[in-house]
């Protein structure tokens, strides 16, 4: 092992690399590590704990889930993270499609 980093929660989806920094999403939180260190470069509270594989193309995509309360189908939302992890850039709803 090169290094051991407890972020207070296990992480709920899959690890994300991109070039010396590793992206991992415990619980409502989503942070960015030195790969090499484990080192905490930056830290994001999220609205709800992330689901999937948070994807990085330019900004970083990262999927929280919500119900609809009226119709009780899954949905979601889609965020739009700055790499840095600043800030949200954008949000996008959408619904579960199938039975």
């Amino acid at each position: 092992m090169i290094w051991k980093r407890d972020l207070g929660a296990r992480v709920s989806t899959n690890l994300t690399v991109a070039g010396n920094e590793l992206y991992a999403a415990p619980n409502d939180y989503i942070f960015r590590l030195n790969t090499k260190t484990g080192e905490i470069i930056s830290q994001m509270k999220l609205e709800d704990y992330t689901v999937g594989w948070p994807t990085l193309a330019g900004r970083l995509f990262a999927g929280l889930p919500k119900p609809e309360r009226r119709s009780g189908r899954r949905g979601g939302l889609l965020l739009s993270l700055d790499p840095a992890l600043k800030q949200v850039r954008g949000i996008r709803s959408h619904r579960a499609t199938g039975a």
